[in-house]
């Protein structure tokens, strides 16, 4: 069984239409009773540093046995439907509907008309 937890924070910058534009998010996936397996944020960063990047956490009380651990791992602006694509298809996460591609794909379709950055 895995958890997902995330946090978007938005600006309304079109009151009429309600158009809004992402700030920052923070999407983490991990197991039942368990440590962190992977931290997906996108938020301002320092210059040095990528706005849209992810973590993969070490192990508490492990020392971290791969370089990539604790690193920025540089990603583009990922839409929320990407990431519970590919715990469905990646990680294996079974889906409430029969319906969840399509769900998918039109709610993301709406994200990507309407993107402002």
């Amino acid at each position: 069984m895995l958890f997902f937890r995330g946090y978007q924070f938005f600006e309304v910058f079109d009151d009429d239409s309600f158009r809004i534009s992402t700030l920052k998010y923070y999407y983490s996936i991990w197991p039942k009773q368990s440590e962190l397996l992977i931290d997906f944020h996108y938020h301002e960063r320092k210059a040095d540093l990528y706005k849209g990047h992810l973590h993969i956490p070490p192990k508490p009380g492990v020392a971290p046995v791969h370089f990539l651990i604790n690193k920025h791992i540089p990603t583009a602006r990922i839409p929320i439907e990407d990431v519970v694509r590919f715990m469905i298809t990646e990680v294996g996460v079974t889906p409430r509907t029969d319906a969840w591609q399509s769900t998918l794909n039109e709610t993301e379709a709406i994200f990507s008309a309407n993107r402002t950055k």
